[in-house]
């Protein structure tokens, strides 16, 4: 009876040893594949110290989106002299009725993403314009990115 309770006792152990021996292969593996990728943990760790930068860059772009877009509203609205159809009123409505399109045309302008067709009707009929969507492209686009 003894035998036979310590043959199996021996059969689990040893089932045990062979676990033990493949989590030890395992973390052997893990290990020689750090050292392998000891620059992509290197780009990683880079990452993950510049986290707190990245985070206070999205807040200052959320803020500046939102002063020149509200700036955008005060100063680029529908004209009534104008014809309904004429390209200024169609740009004036289309990419500033309200606070969320203005922030969308905003974030094009951010990332020069096919601007010309908005800018410029707008600029042929009201000349200061220029100034504001320079100031756009110069402050957030060249200026934010560059940080």
């Amino acid at each position: 009876i003894i035998t036979s309770q310590l043959g199996r006792s021996f059969a689990v152990l040893e089932s045990l040893n062979l676990v033990r021996m493949l989590r030890l292969a395992r973390l052997a593996r893990a290990v020689r594949l750090l050292a392998l990728f000891q620059t992509l943990w290197m780009l990683v760790q880079g990452l993950m110290y510049s986290v707190n930068t990245l985070c206070w860059t999205c807040i200052l772009t959320m803020i500046l989106l939102y002063i020149f877009a509200v700036l955008g509203l005060e100063l680029i609205t529908v004209d009534i002299n104008l014809p309904l159809d004429h390209p200024y009123n169609i740009a004036a409505h289309d990419n500033f009725r309200d606070i969320a399109d203005a922030c969308m045309v905003l974030l094009q302008f951010f990332s020069w993403d096919s601007i010309g067709g908005i800018y410029r009707p707008l600029i042929r009929e009201r000349k200061y314009l220029f100034f504001y969507f320079m100031g756009i492209l110069l402050i957030m686009s060249i200026a934010l990115m560059n940080l």
